[in-house]
């Protein structure tokens, strides 16, 4: 109870509370009763004023003549009684402002008439001036009211209003201390019960009487305190628990440090671990047992980081040299690095995991728990692991530079084919065009040589005399002969350019602009020889207004690799298959070209395969598995498009490109 300053009690500030409550309470009542006091005495005033006026007014009218005025002089002295009390002076004045008739004594000037009454009553006089009829004319009656009456009368109510106020004070303050002292013995065995059970007496109970609110608060202050006690009960069991299990726990040693670094608890296994007995360690500064030096300032800051923002730290390795029942821990991570403190062989050295943490975390106190388990048999294990890992890498490694040179040499080979096939199909295109180049060259060629003939022959006859038939025969068959000559050169040389634009953009990827159906003109120009051979057709079905800006060898080889996939694959020698080729601008500045056939189709399980480089059905009868890998990789790659195969077995395929009217920019 002394514990608490006077004016910090609550009891005291809700005692001092209720004293002014009251004060203000009964402050207030006495004003309002002045006030009141006030305005009724004003009323009474008033009306007294009223009153008398209207009572002289009757008394005197009859009397207001001139042969009776003399008459009430002697009514105005018997009406001052002359003790300042009633009318202290009365005149009454002629219209003329003279004066007719007054009393013995009256002020000189005559005072003005009142006007503000709360002054004129605390003044002791009100002045007052009314109109009477005095001769048959208005005069003015004038006379003075003394006020002392009234205030006497209110001074009397005011002494009567505060000595009952004041005993009505002294009574409210004798019950307030009353109940004061009585709430505040109660208000002090409550403390003493709390403090009692804050200093540890949890058999201390608060009394209980009565039924009001510090009686149910003594009541639930009993219950808190028997569940505190329960709960200690509780605490210290599992405390006790805890305990035996940290002392029994066989493989992992544990230890309790404070704030500064003495340990508290030392169990079973940090014995055996380390090699210290309990007895020697309890007490004892970390310095003297573990960790020395700047590992003892390092392993303290880790404690105060703890402290600080109570995270664990951990888990962590450690090694640890073991001798003569004396350690040194340093860490591996270098948080608790320091040079053994003994001479120890290497064959005693272990490793240790360990985890530091707050296990008791408050502004007044902190422990901090170790715990550390031996894992020395682990880490042999994993070194060996390591070792065995390191060597096993190694010779990955080495397998892994082998297979890459393999790697390396297929690209290498795989390019070759690439190339070769390109030639291949070059070398077709020029097996064919030489063909297609004989006839018009061989005719050309007849002509030219019967054309030699026939000059010679004209020369002949011409000498022995020319005749107009025969220079008409002779002109005819030059005509004849120089027309069929320019044809059949005109045409060799068609296909000559055909061949030489297809050649350049097969064996080059220049980017260029190019008509889609001039381009694809020439293309199947260079393929109509290979076509004749065979019972197959090709139908183009492309519009004249698709301009690309692009890469037309790329796409000249996609369109042949399709071709000559279709005569190789889709059809049986004598079925008359048939190709179509055609184009449309789509949406989103692309063009869709569909290569379709009516031939045999593709299986099911071979169409996620087609453009796998390597794989054909026909190895050894002509495929190379190369033709449609080269196809995805130019649409794909250099012409910056997309491919698709659409196909059902007898029925036919059909490939699907979606390639930009605008090539992308690509490296070679």
């Amino acid at each position: 109870m002394s514990a608490f300053p006077l004016i910090a009690s609550l009891r005291f500030r809700v005692l001092v509370g209720g004293v002014v409550i009251v004060l203000t309470l009964f402050g207030i009542f006495g004003y309002n009763n002045i006030r009141v006091l006030q305005e009724l005495e004003r009323i009474i005033v008033e009306t007294e004023v009223r009153q008398l006026s209207e009572t002289l007014n009757l008394a005197l009218s009859p009397n207001t003549t001139s042969d009776q005025i003399t008459v009430l002089q002697d009514y105005f002295k018997e009406l001052i009684a002359g003790d300042e009390k009633g009318i202290v002076y009365i005149a009454l004045l002629a219209d003329t402002g003279e004066i007719a008739a007054q009393s013995e004594v009256i002020p000189q000037p005559l005072p003005q008439p009142t006007r503000d009454f709360d002054a004129a009553i605390n003044a002791g006089v009100i002045h007052i001036a009314q109109p009477m009829l005095v001769d048959n004319k208005v005069g003015t009656l004038r006379y003075g009211l003394s006020t002392q009456m009234f205030r006497y009368a209110k001074v009397h109510i005011l002494k009567d209003s505060l000595l009952l106020l004041t005993v009505t004070i002294m009574l409210v303050m004798m019950f307030l201390i009353l109940l004061g002292m009585r709430f505040n013995a109660r208000i002090v065995r409550l403390m003493n019960a709390s403090q009692a059970l804050a200093n540890g007496d949890y058999q201390t109970r608060a009394p209980q009487k009565g039924a009001d609110e510090l009686s149910q608060l003594a009541v639930n202050f009993n219950l808190m305190a028997e569940s505190v006690t329960a709960r200690q009960s509780a605490l210290e069991a599992s405390e006790h628990r805890m305990r035996a299990t940290l002392e029994n726990t066989p493989n992992v040693a544990i230890q309790w440090f404070d704030t500064d670094g003495i340990v508290v608890l030392w169990n079973s296994a940090s014995e055996e671990i380390y090699g210290i007995p309990a007895e020697l360690a309890i007490g004892k500064s970390i310095e003297t047992l573990i960790y020395h030096g700047n590992q003892a300032e390092t392993f303290r800051r880790i404690l105060h980081t703890i402290q600080i923002t109570g995270e664990p730290i951990g888990p962590y390795h450690a090694k640890f040299l073991w001798r003569d029942h004396t350690a040194a821990v340093f860490s591996e991570a270098g948080e608790l690095e320091s040079n053994p403190r003994f001479d120890v062989p290497p064959q005693t050295l272990r490793y240790l995991l360990c985890t530091t943490f707050a296990i008791s975390w408050t502004e007044q106190e902190c422990l901090f728990a170790n715990m550390a388990v031996d894992v020395s048999q682990q880490k042999q294990i994993e070194n060996e692991l390591e070792e065995r890992v390191f060597l096993r890498t190694r010779e990955l490694a080495k397998r892994n530079e082998e297979l890459s040179n393999v790697i390396e040499q297929l690209e290498l080979a795989q390019d070759k084919l690439v190339h070769a096939e390109k030639l291949a199909c070059l070398g077709g295109i020029v097996a064919g065009v030489a063909h297609e180049l004989n006839t018009p060259i061989g005719n050309a060629l007849m002509v030219a040589t019967s054309f030699a003939e026939k000059t010679k022959q004209f020369n002949a006859e011409a000498k022995l005399g020319l005749r107009k038939s025969l220079l008409d025969s002779y002109m005819q068959h030059s005509e004849q002969a120089s027309v069929l000559i320019d044809r059949n050169l005109r045409r060799a040389a068609e296909l000559i350019t055909s061949f030489k634009r297809v050649a350049v953009d097969q064996t080059s990827s220049n980017r260029r602009r190019f008509d889609l159906l001039v381009t694809m003109n020439e293309l199947l120009a260079t393929i109509y020889p290979a076509l004749k051979k065979t019972v197959f057709t090709i139908e183009l079905a492309i519009p004249s207004n698709i301009e690309l800006d692009s890469y037309p060898g790329p796409l000249g080889q996609v369109i042949s690799n399709l071709v000559n996939n279709a005569m190789l694959h889709a059809f049986a020698e004598d079925f008359p298959g048939k190709m179509r080729l055609q184009a449309e601008i789509i949406p989103g500045y692309k063009v869709k070209i569909l290569f379709s056939d009516n031939g045999m189709g593709i299986p099911t399980a071979n169409l996620n395969r087609i453009f796998d480089p390597f794989f054909t059905t026909k190895l050894g009868l002509g495929g190379s598995g190369l033709g449609l890998s080269i196809v995805h990789n130019i649409v794909t790659g250099v012409l910056g498009g997309e491919i698709v195969v659409r196909s059902v077995v007898d029925q036919g395929t059909v490939f699907e490109l979606l390639i930009p009217l605008s090539a992308p920019n690509v490296k070679n």
